[in-house]
């Protein structure tokens, strides 16, 4: 091959003159990407074959270390261009099936994932294409000071030398292969940190959280900064059977007793005592709310729900402080992951929805605690209830749907599009990434039996296209 070939084409126009072959396995792109290709290759050819014509002041560079996974098939490869390319959106369950089965890119993939990741502010995609990386990517990111934020094959060295960033993602990395560890990494560091480092840092706790952490976050507490005091409490509550909420639940007792039905509260007094003020109370109301209102709504925020019992959320209802009360306990529920309390929540919320009723807390926060299994009972019921409701759930969680889910939306697609029509687009867009792509037998079956709209007919065949193209994934990925 040579560069007047391609010279020849590229004057003369694809339209014109079919590229020449350079590289095998190209014959699906297009002649303009195949003519483009082929000249950067034949260009790397030509530089590889001349010599250096000067030797001196040349930095020598230590070779990669060697790969400890296996590299993915040439078909996953190929597909990885394309969704960098054209189906970004299918970037995050692609790196997850690839990390999963413990496999690693090719060399010609990185510079590509790199780049994706330079301007990428979600911190799960961004540490899912370090670990696909593997050692080639850490080694080619040192030379590039935009990639530093990859640069590190060993995360106790980044958390030393990297960025604010760069240390809570290597922080994150420890935590996961050994929780005491980057405990006592940050026990060191703690003292030095200042600004959001230390919220930063703190985050990453997150990963491996227990009961050993909690004399480290009670201190956080009463950090002066309220970024850190906020994360604290939020790690906190997720500490089962910690000292924090026990303290809490002694005090919650004393403002509230449940009497049957009825709901009996015991002002506090307006001045927050000062031990409860150090344990996370904020004794400062915001604009809008009253000082009461504000420390029931808090002290019931800061308990653990588990302490009530279900009937406690009636008794709420008809309690006289029912909107601080309510947002008090689904604040609860969101922080200590309070599973049984959310789905209460929630279907309260739903019904009070489809009543066009509003309650004062966010759906979406409560759904996107909840276990898999339980989340997918209640958007199943939801589903059920009214399909327009589901608008609030959507894009909090991406975890996968089990085949009886998926199954379950599948069948319900067309008599949902004959009831609502458009409006349920956004959900579809949303199915197409989450149902198990196994369903695309039935998907096909009802695009060519049930559907009648041209226009849901064109929305539906989008989600038969992408249930294939992930399965095409799934299947290049297990081979």
């Amino acid at each position: 091959m040579s560069f007047p070939r391609l010279l020849e084409v590229a004057l003369a126009g694809t339209l014109r003159q079919e590229p020449p072959p350079v590289l095998a396995g190209q014959e699906a792109l297009s002649a303009e990407r195949r003519l483009l290709r082929g000249a950067s290759y034949e260009g790397m050819r030509r530089l590889a074959g001349r010599p250096v014509e000067r030797a001196q002041g040349g930095v020598p560079i230590e070779p990669a270390q060697s790969e400890l996974f296996a590299e993915i098939p040439p078909a996953a490869a190929v597909r990885l261009a394309e969704i960098l390319e054209t189906r970004p959106e299918l970037l995050r369950e692609w790196l997850r099936l690839a990390v999963g089965r413990n496999l690693r890119v090719p060399p010609l993939s990185v510079p590509d994932l790199l780049e994706h990741a330079r301007t990428e502010s979600d911190t799960e995609l961004r540490e899912l294409i370090v670990v696909v990386g593997a050692q080639r990517m850490a080694w080619l990111a040192g030379l590039n000071p935009e990639w530093r934020f990859a640069a590190y094959a060993d995360p106790e060295q980044q958390l030393t030398l990297g960025l604010p960033d760069e240390r809570a993602a290597a922080l994150r990395r420890i935590r996961r292969q050994n929780p005491a560890r980057g405990r006592e990494l940050m026990h060191e560091l703690w003292a030095a940190e200042r600004g959001d480092a230390r919220q930063k840092l703190l985050d990453a706790l997150v990963i491996g959280l227990s009961d050993a952490d909690e004399p480290f976050l009670e201190q956080a507490i009463r950090d002066a900064r309220r970024e850190v005091r906020g994360t604290a409490l939020r790690l906190i509550r997720r500490i089962p059977n910690s000292r924090f909420g026990q303290r809490w639940s002694e005090r919650a007792r004393q403002i509230f007793t449940l009497k049957g039905a009825r709901l009996e509260i015991r002002e506090p007094a307006a001045e927050a005592a000062p031990e409860w003020v150090a344990d996370g109370l904020d004794p400062r109301p915001p604009k809008g709310i009253g000082a009461t209102a504000w420390l029931l709504q808090q002290i019931l925020a800061l308990t653990p729900p588990s302490v009530w019992p279900r009937t406690a959320l009636a008794a709420i209802g008809h309690s006289d402080w029912p909107m601080p009360l309510l947002t008090g306990i689904a604040e609860a529920a969101r922080a200590y992951g309070d599973a049984a309390w959310s789905e209460d929540l929630l279907r309260l919320w739903a019904g009070a929805a489809n009543r066009e009723e509003k309650l004062p807390f966010d759906p979406g926060d409560l759904y996107g605690i909840l276990g898999t299994q339980c989340a997918e009972t209640v958007l199943r019921r939801v589903l059920e209830l009214n399909p327009m409701l589901v608008e609030k759930l959507i894009g909090v969680r991406s975890d996968p749907w089990s085949m009886d889910l998926s199954r379950f939306v599948i069948q319900q697609l067309a008599s949902w599009y004959t009831k609502q029509r458009y409006p349920l687009t956004f959900f579809v867009r949303d199915a197409e990434l989450l149902c198990d792509p196994r369903v695309l037998p039935e998907a096909e079956r009802m695009l060519d039996t049930e559907m009648k709209s041209i226009y849901a007919t064109g929305v539906v065949d989008r989600l038969v296209d992408t249930l294939d193209y992930r399965l095409a994934m799934r299947q290049e990925l297990a081979k």
